[in-house]
């Protein structure tokens, strides 16, 4: 029985995903290009481990960047296994161990977690009397995040500091001043935040051998992916994690390095095998995702760049005569660059794709408001990648928790549907859309809602399960599909895939942006190309400043078209 399950696990991976899934113990690296079937390796992996009882489920830590990838990791691997196994962020995995382990070495409780450092800073800003604006919070944040994650102390960041761009509006000395209150306000409020509970918990680790023991024993075979973004501080935990053990799966790609303003690294990626002079090195290069056209100008873009994968199309149906060559469109203005593509997807969505398979993508969330003001005065419904997450919303929050009352204390003779209907009208749902923009945005919540929870009904899944599925979605921070347009800055794209995209602002300034690491920009058009499965058109404009073609059109041989 137990042969046959490994087989069926294996015969569903390529050549190279079975090579490396395979490979169960030591150190490996496991290289990834973009759409060659990463998750699907790392789990079938971990299945295949367990499956041949390599692996005890769990003593196996999964670890990912986002929610939202662990949970997909989470998903994946429980149609693959019956056992649990633990998919969790760096941050979510040190905070459990980190509670669970306090007591042991401190007694009492561990310090509560500070979820936002924007309230303890507008106090200081207030005090050291520097304005107290989002931008200003969200910059003087991001630098104390850019500090311990580089494992700079204050002291050293100061030494540092004459290299750094400050906050708009922030003096050298005014930042010294609040990031030093920063940590003293914390200790007063016997609070930590999340940087603060990779690095307690590492230090707790190295000087503690009975926690140092138990964690490893418990968690003896380690997952990391999307280690090209690894930070020093993260290592330094991965390091603890492991002691003298080598049992590592790195996977990773150099290609998309985009996270170096938040001390993401390419270093332990390009020097993994110097560091396991023993370890495995796997390379995925066959595409599932893109059209050969459009991974024939992600190659070219990249070709010559450290460590770049050379890709190549695998799979996707068409013929390549039906199918469009990426060009990038130039026009004289942002607003008839923005009303052109709006233009488009309307012609799209009129021709039969659906809204959810569309992307616009933009190097700056500024451009995605005037795409957005474009797409509205079309009729065209979008919704932005940023914004607030799915579940996060007070009227989801509220339909779930009734439905999870019901489940508890469920009423006679009432069918699952009916149930259903009930707690989405106390919620305010009606059949028929509201016209004010506000009420529109909660109506289109509850229609997803609906349509997800109706969907499985139909599949014959009974309330209760579709409740704990809700549940583990809604902690898992994980959004459910909906027929809108996605606009999305090309960070925050990172992972995702639609069947068509569009990258606006390819110019000069922009993308590459002006006064950043070209080499990371180019990255970051690496990753906008590769996002899209059919069709990719770019755009950009000359605008007030004159601005010139990005020069990685030229790189990826992207024909520039003149709009006259």
């Amino acid at each position: 029985m137990r042969g046959r399950a490994v087989t069926k696990i294996l015969e569903q991976l390529d050549s190279s995903q079975r090579a490396a899934a395979e490979c169960l113990r030591g150190p490996v690296l496991i290289l990834a290009g973009a759409g060659t079937g990463k998750t699907r390796t790392v789990t079938h992996r971990i299945a295949h481990g367990i499956e041949t009882g390599v692996y005890r489920p769990d003593q196996v830590l999964a670890i990912s960047f986002t929610n939202r990838a662990a949970g997909e990791l989470q998903e994946r691997l429980s149609r693959l296994v019956a056992a649990e196994i633990t998919t969790k962020t760096f941050h979510s995995a040190a905070l459990s161990q980190l509670n669970e382990m306090w007591g042991m070495v401190f007694g009492g409780q561990a310090p509560k977690l500070l979820q936002q450092k924007r309230t303890l800073l507008a106090q200081l800003c207030e005090t050291h009397r520097v304005a107290v604006t989002p931008e200003t919070l969200r910059d003087i944040s991001s630098e104390i995040e850019w500090r311990k994650s580089n494992l700079l102390t204050l002291d050293s960041y100061q030494q540092n500091i004459s290299q750094r761009i400050t906050p708009q509006g922030v003096g050298r000395e005014q930042l010294l001043e609040i990031l030093d209150g920063y940590e003293k306000l914390k200790l007063q409020r016997h609070v930590i935040d999340y940087e603060d509970s990779l690095a307690l918990l590492a230090g707790i680790i190295e000087n503690e051998k009975r926690v140092a023991a138990i964690l490893r024993d418990r968690f003896r075979y380690l997952t990391v992916d999307e280690y090209q973004d690894v930070s020093p501080l993260q290592h330094t935990l991965l390091k603890a994690w492991l002691g003298d053990r080598n049992d590592i799966c790195a996977v990773g790609d150099a290609s998309q390095t985009i996270f170096s303003f938040a001390a993401a690294t390419q270093k332990y990626l390009l020097e993994f095998d110097r560091e396991y002079p023993d370890a495995r090195v796997f390379k995925l290069e066959n595409n599932y995702r893109s059209t050969p056209a459009i991974i024939t100008h992600a190659n070219n873009l990249m070709r010559s760049q450290p460590a770049a994968l050379e890709l190549r199309a695998s799979g996707l149906g068409g013929s390549a005569s039906h199918q469009e060559s990426p060009s990038c469109v130039w026009f004289d203005s942002e607003s008839t660059e923005t009303a052109a593509v709006a233009h488009a997807i309307k012609q799209q969505l009129t021709g039969g794709t659906a809204a959810k398979d569309i992307a616009v993508l933009a190097r700056t969330t500024a451009q995605l408001g005037r795409v957005e003001a474009s797409l509205k005065a079309q009729g065209i419904a979008c919704k932005t990648q940023q914004g607030m997450n799915f579940f996060e919303r007070a009227e989801i929050i509220t339909v779930i928790a009734g439905l999870r009352a019901r489940v508890i204390s469920p009423e006679r003779g009432k069918l699952d549907f009916q149930v259903v209907s009930d707690v989405l009208r106390e919620a305010g749902y009606r059949g028929q859309a509201p016209q004010t923009p506000a009420e529109h945005e909660k109506w289109h919540s509850l229609k997803t809602l609906d349509s997800l929870i109706v969907e499985r009904l139909n599949s014959g899944k009974k309330l209760p399960e579709i409740v704990a599925e809700l549940s583990r979605m809604q902690q898992q921070r994980q959004q459910p599909e909906s027929e809108q347009v996605t606009l999305s800055t090309v960070h925050a794209a990172k992972g995702l895939e639609w069947q068509s995209v569009y990258l606006i602002g390819v110019t000069e300034g922009l993308l590459p942006y002006q006064g950043s690491d070209v080499a990371e920009e180019r990255r970051l058009m690496y990753v906008a190309i590769t996002r899209a499965k059919q069709l990719l058109r770019l755009s950009g404009s000359a605008g007030l400043k004159h601005s010139a073609p990005s020069r990685f059109l030229g790189e990826a041989k992207i024909p520039l078209l003149q709009v006259t």
